[in-house]
């Protein structure tokens, strides 16, 4: 069965292009420093072309440590040509150029016929109240609407590797309470963590204390 890659977008293409060719790109790094300021709405996508264009290419002749995190994950994954990536993104014009990065890359490099790209509202660091108000919601959302449109078509993982690290709980519960596998790979290692499916009631029992370890 074709896979359905749920996966959340970090920043680390757009960093590593930084760390792994500074002289390159030493020069876009005050224009890049001004997205961390702006919200995902106001990104003219045709403005940041030529970098989304420069940032593929390099993506795609990079060792694997130089990539970025979503890719390294999405290649341990065994993405392939039938498979649907979803890229979430925060709500952050950085963000979204990564996503857009990384969407390009992977049409590219894994031939995939669809990769999309969504937002999730009120993820972001600098405004915690929005962040638990808005931004949880709008990113379970997003998985849920997922689920219920492809469920049965498509084998769904959710891919949680980059991004935002506070989501990762939020991540955690989804995959148990929806019955959908996780996958993620730590950026320092080559080996894929799975945690496979399990329904929230096994899950519980599972935990010290409860009557499947004894009392």
């Amino acid at each position: 069965m074709n896979k359905l890659i749920l996966t959340n977008v970090g920043t680390s293409a757009l960093e590593n292009r930084i760390r792994f060719n500074a002289k390159k790109w030493q020069g876009k790094r005050k224009e890049l420093s001004r997205l961390s300021r702006v919200i995902s709405s106001q990104l003219d996508a045709k403005k940041y072309g030529r970098i989304i264009n420069s940032a593929c290419r390099e993506i795609g002749q990079a060792r694997p440590e130089e990539t970025s995190a979503e890719i390294k994950s999405l290649n341990g994954i065994g993405t392939s040509l039938q498979d649907l990536v979803v890229l979430i993104s925060s709500d952050t014009a950085e963000c979204l150029l990564n996503a857009h990065i990384l969407r390009k890359t992977i049409l590219e490099i894994f031939e995939c016929k669809r990769v999309e790209v969504k937002v999730a509202r009120g993820v972001q660091v600098d405004d915690p109240v929005r962040f638990e108000k808005t931004g949880i919601l709008s990113y379970l959302k997003i998985i849920s609407r997922y689920k219920q449109k492809y469920e049965g078509r498509y084998e769904i993982i959710l891919n949680p590797t980059g991004g935002f690290k506070c989501l990762w709980p939020y991540a955690t519960l989804a995959a148990i309470n929806y019955g959908i596998e996780m996958k993620y790979i730590y950026q320092s290692s080559d080996r894929i963590l799975t945690l496979p499916v399990m329904p929230l009631s096994s899950f519980i029992k599972s935990f010290p204390g409860s009557s499947l370890w004894g009392r």
